[in-house]
């Protein structure tokens, strides 16, 4: 049974007058709390109301004002509490010729809007600040007009604001446009993450340290080292507020985030031992890697799908040098555990006094291999074939078996 509509237009309608006119209003207002609450959470919730409020520019504006105003939401982007009709570079191009402003950092920059948002919405005669703020300017066209006064000027006053942050001669050193599909606001530069904070971050909301160690292993396979900066993160992108790098961040995940799937790719441990062998070999742990590397030759999901980008940024060849990073990291552990292999199958007596790979979650021990890692992936790397994933046989494994000795010294 199909469920009633529900007459939303007037609702809506009257939820937003209200707010205009508790704005408006020469003294505090019970209730204001809620009507912004109402406004700012219905488009969120139903998809009528949401087109609804599209349809009216005004409500970005209102909510904006508001959301500056009680410093409601995050706070780390530039263009956070600002909804996306509300972009200061469309606005900034009314107001040239203003001085310029030093660029401060995030959280003074946030603090600066709330108390201007303040200044404006505790003043007793708008009318005359507006005068004498705008003073021989026009408001930007692009303002709404059905707006309370406070609001519009308030829109001003961020246009002009960010009109003087950006004819600093060192804007395009800590500012981009948002680097989200389809959106152009302005955007912080964040300084880039560590990989492996970055990937610590992540495991530390799920309370798993073997995570972040797996994680680390295979960005040492991948990079040789645990403390690169991976501009492709999302956590390393410049977005322009928490919505835009939300909706990135969760597709990349999704979709683009490679290295996240190796872990689980290892999964189904090493093949059954073979007749009296109880313990967990490297030889083991070898033929298990070369069946997760056949696997994934035969596996769709291990591919970049560019078609499935809605909001991350990603190109063709942003694509390859990903797929090709994720083959590497592959080939590197399966030449670790060749080598591993091979050293196991000599004499104890000629065996290096080292850690090996013994066990079936060895990969959470990445300070331990780092050398080994570091020594097959020059090996690797110095091989003029190295396309694809490794299936055993290839040249360079070859190359590493016969410094397997040097790898594990």
């Amino acid at each position: 049974m199909a469920s009633p509509s529900l007459p939303l237009d007037p609702l809506f309608e009257v939820l937003v007058a209200s707010l205009k006119r508790n704005i408006d209003a020469p003294e505090a207002v019970e209730g204001r709390g809620v009507l912004t609450y109402a406004v700012r959470v219905l488009p969120c919730v139903c998809m009528a109301i949401r087109d609804m409020a599209r349809a009216d520019p005004s409500v970005a504006y209102l909510v904006a004002y508001e959301t500056s105003l009680w410093s409601i939401g995050p706070s780390g982007r530039y263009c956070d509490g600002l909804p996306e009709a509300v972009d200061p570079m469309t606005l900034e191009w009314w107001y040239a010729g203003q001085p310029l402003n030093d660029i401060m950092k995030m959280e003074d920059t946030r603090k600066a809007r709330h108390v201007m948002a303040q200044e404006i919405d505790t003043c007793t005669d708008v009318e005359a600040l507006a005068e004498e703020t705008t003073h021989a300017l026009d408001m930007c066209s692009a303002i709404p007009l059905n707006l309370p006064t406070r609001v519009r000027l308030f829109a001003h006053c961020l246009a002009i604001n960010h009109f003087r942050v950006y004819s600093n001669s060192q804007y395009a050193r800590f500012f981009r446009p948002c680097q989200r599909k389809g959106c152009q606001r302005p955007a912080m530069i964040p300084v880039p993450e560590q990989s492996s904070m970055a990937y610590a971050s992540v495991a530390r909301s799920s309370g798993d340290a073997t995570a972040i160690n797996e994680r680390r292993y295979w960005q040492t396979c991948h990079s040789g080292s645990t403390t690169g900066v991976d501009e492709r993160l999302p956590r390393n992108m410049a977005f322009c507020s928490m919505p835009c790098f939300c909706a990135a961040r969760d597709e990349y995940n999704e979709h683009f985030d490679l290295m996240a799937r190796l872990p689980a790719a290892n999964l189904c441990g090493p093949p059954p031992a073979r007749r009296g062998q109880k313990e967990v070999t490297p030889s083991r742990l070898y033929r298990a890697a070369l069946g997760r590397n056949a696997s994934i030759v035969r596996a769709a999901r291990f591919r970049v799908d560019v078609s499935a980008s809605r909001h991350y940024p990603i190109t063709l060849e942003d694509a390859r040098a990903m797929h090709k990073a994720f083959i590497d990291a592959l080939n590197v552990d399966l030449g670790v555990l060749y080598a591993a292999a091979v050293i196991n199958e000599l004499p104890e007596r000629l065996q290096p006094n080292t850690a090996m790979p013994k066990s079936v979650d060895w990969r959470a021990q990445p300070w331990l291999f780092s050398t080994p890692i570091q020594t097959v992936r020059a090996i690797y790397k110095a091989s003029k074939v190295h396309d694809g994933i490794a299936k055993g046989g290839e040249p360079w494994l070859g190359r590493v078996k016969a410094m397997s000795l040097k790898v594990f010294c």
